[in-house]
């Protein structure tokens, strides 16, 4: 073999791996920044939705307290028609039903408001719907505490890291540690 063919075939080759290792290390790279990026996006949705079913909550409570003054068009699911799709994957069967629960409850006492909250309506009307309303409340209550422990961040440490602050020394102003 000839030396110019053979410094041509090692050139090529050596471009042919290259290339097919930064391929690789590209498309594991994007495997995990859109691994990242769903989790982010999971957590974002679980913090909407569950802050709009708390402010739901709290609009119901209120209702409850004045019923005569019952006005639907504060209950919204918007943040749940956008972000269920992000849930839908990542939720235990469990948590997904009670959410899915809890905005049904909304969706229910919106109907039953627009049924119920008209002038004129008589006492045991509005006695049945107020107590429909706080059932309702409950399950608002149940789907909301369903998100709870997927809306704060884990922390992950590794090793080698950083010690916890109260194993530190802490440093004064005048430079001593304590």
């Amino acid at each position: 073999m000839d030396v110019p063919v053979f410094t041509a075939l090692i050139g090529v080759g050596g471009s042919l791996m290259g290339t097919i290792v930064g391929g690789c290390l590209t498309m594991y790279a994007n495997f995990f920044l859109n691994r990242h990026r769903e989790r982010a996006e999971f957590r974002m949705g679980c913090r909407l939705i569950a802050g709009e079913l708390e402010e739901n909550q709290l609009f119901l409570s209120a209702l409850l307290e004045t019923p005569r003054l019952w006005k639907y068009d504060e209950l919204a699911t918007e943040a749940w028609k956008e972000h269920r799709h992000v849930l839908a994957p990542y939720l235990p069967s469990e948590a997904w039903s009670n959410v899915e629960w809890a905005v049904q409850a909304v969706h229910r006492a919106r109907v039953l408001m627009a049924t119920v909250g008209e002038e004129g309506q008589p006492e045991e009307m509005i006695n049945a719907a107020t107590k429909l309303l706080s059932e309702l409340l409950e399950k608002i209550a149940t789907g909301r505490t369903s998100l709870k422990p997927y809306i704060q961040k884990t922390k992950t440490r590794t090793i080698g890291s950083t010690p916890h602050r109260a194993a530190r020394p802490q440093t004064t102003r005048a430079g001593s540690t304590t």
